[in-house]
C-alpha cells in the first residue's frame, strides 16, 4: 500500500512537516510504502476546464509528479499550517489543482476508497480555534473527491510548544499513521 504525505508549509522540517512525517512513520511501521512531499512550485489552477476533456491537467509544473503519486496512493496525509485563519496558500493551491479529479457531472475521478489524515498546526493559544478549518477540509475531501478522513491532528501553540517537544502529540501522530495503514488495507490498488 502507498501513503503520500503532503506538507503545505514552506518551512521544511518544522511543526507541520514533523507531524506529517510521524504519521508516515506509523503507516510505514504497518508495511506502507511512504513518500513525503512539500507543496512548493505548484501553479494556480487556470480554470481552463481542459482537465474535464483530457482527464489530466495541461500545466507542466510541480503538480505533475504529485498527480502520479496520488493516482497510485491508497492513503494521503495532508498537512498545513494555519496562516491568516485558514490553510496555507500552498495547500490551497494544491487543493484547487485537485479539480482534475472532479468529472464534468461532479462524479469522483479520484481512486475509490482512498483514506486521509488531516494535520493542522497553528500558534494561537486556543486548541479549538481552527476545528472549523479541519471540518472544511474534511468535508471538501469527502464531497468533491470521495476521500474519507480517518483521523485529524490539530496542534495549537506550536510557537511556544513545538511539536517535536510534545511526545504525546508525536505518539498520537504515529498512531494515526497506524490507523491510516489499517484503513488503507481495505482500498483496492489503482489500475
Amino acid at each position: 500500500m502507498r501513503v503520500v504525505g503532503l506538507v503545505g508549509s514552506p518551512r521544511r522540517g518544522r511543526n507541520t512537516a514533523t507531524l506529517v512525517q510521524k504519521v508516515l512513520d506509523g503507516a510505514k511501521s504497518q508495511g506502507a510504502e511512504v513518500k513525503l512531499l512539500y507543496l512548493m512550485g505548484i501553479s494556480p489552477c487556470l480554470a481552463c476546464d481542459l482537465c474535464k476533456e483530457k482527464r489530466s491537467c495541461v500545466q507542466d509544473d510541480a503538480m505533475q509528479p504529485i498527480y502520479a503519486l496520488l493516482d497510485e496512493a491508497q492513503g494521503i496525509v495532508i498537512g498545513s499550517p494555519i496562516y491568516f485563519d485558514h490553510i496555507s496558500a500552498q495547500t490551497k493551491t494544491f487543493f484547487d489543482r485537485l479539480y482534475r479529479y472532479i468529472g464534468p457531472n461532479m462524479e469522483h475521478r479520484f481512486h475509490p476508497g482512498v483514506r486521509a489524515v488531516i494535520v493542522l498546526t497553528w500558534e494561537a493559544l486556543n486548541p479549538q480555534a481552527y476545528e472549523g478549518v479541519a471540518d472544511w477540509l474534511q468535508e471538501r475531501l469527502r464531497y468533491y473527491l470521495g476521500i474519507e478522513t480517518v483521523e485529524r491532528l490539530l496542534a495549537a501553540q506550536t510557537g511556544r510548544h513545538p511539536v517535536g517537544e510534545r511526545e504525546d502529540l508525536l505518539q498520537r501522530a504515529f498512531q494515526a499513521g497506524v490507523k491510516l495503514a489499517h484503513a488503507c488495507r481495505e482500498v483496492p490498488t489503482a489500475n
